[in-house]
């Protein structure tokens, strides 16, 4: 059974939805995590989503028959190094920004906010929110709506951890949750993201919260214990020397 508050629509009735996807950091599963986020969609009957794994080439014709883009990427395999970010070209970007600005929606997930840093264009306008490795995670907009928790160990004073923005008449949902599949798995990742997706596609949101939103994770936040020590000791042990490096993983 599904864990989220349905709307039975027809095929046709349904929100069209594009996870883009296809490279991601070492850090992040891309391969497992797009058909959970697909899944986790479509188990709320508003959504058929597609999955590209190449989205170079793609423009205006390719978004135009979707209301959503959930991004699942970051081209660049060292997330610390300075190789250059694998993009997706000129046309496949602006095709986005103006997809989004037209007035449909998007979804910035996780591993997607490192996207963006130092080009010359509207990413991080769009996104509202952005992770960056002097600062975590900043918003470049003001008056962004952001959603914040008290301060995670080793992260700073404060940052957000999901937020709404506007961009042009369209909508952004932005979401530094959902890791891998423990968390994607988890009822309060699962209530937020189908909202947040259902807010970004349409404007509103009529989707009920599931059973055991805002339980408790099992055996406590990892982060501190777990995670944080791992990345920080990775992040300390990086040379010069293997900052150009190959970052392909496919």
């Amino acid at each position: 059974m599904p864990d989220i508050g349905q709307r039975q629509l027809g095929g046709d009735a349904k929100l069209k939805a594009l996870i883009v996807t296809g490279h991601t950091d070492i850090h992040h599963d891309w391969r497992t995590v797009s058909p959970m986020l697909r899944d986790l969609l479509r188990s709320t009957g508003l959504f058929d989503v597609r999955i590209t794994e190449e989205f170079r080439g793609a423009g205006p014709e390719t978004l135009e028959p979707y209301d959503l883009v959930v991004l699942n990427y970051f081209g660049r395999f060292e997330p610390w190094g300075h190789a250059s970010e694998q993009r997706w070209g000129t046309r496949a970007e602006q095709a986005l920004y103006d997809h989004v600005a037209a007035g449909k929606g998007v979804v910035v997930y996780h591993a997607s906010l490192q996207m963006g840093a130092g080009w010359e264009d509207d990413f991080e306008l769009m996104a509202g929110g952005v992770m960056r490795e002097h600062c975590s995670r900043r918003a470049p907009i003001p008056d962004i709506r952001l959603y914040v928790w008290d301060a995670l160990p080793g992260m700073g004073a404060e940052h957000a951890v999901a937020w709404t923005n506007r961009y042009g008449r369209g909508r952004v949902f932005g979401t530094g949750l959902g890791h891998g599949p423990e968390a994607i798995s988890h009822p309060s990742f699962r209530g937020l993201f189908a909202r947040g997706a259902e807010w970004a596609a349409t404007g509103r949101v009529t989707l009920g919260l599931p059973e055991g939103f805002g339980e408790p994770v099992p055996g406590g936040d990892w982060w501190p214990t777990t995670l944080e020590p791992m990345v920080r000791t990775m992040f300390d042990r990086r040379s010069p020397a293997t900052e150009g490096a190959s970052d392909g993983n496919r």
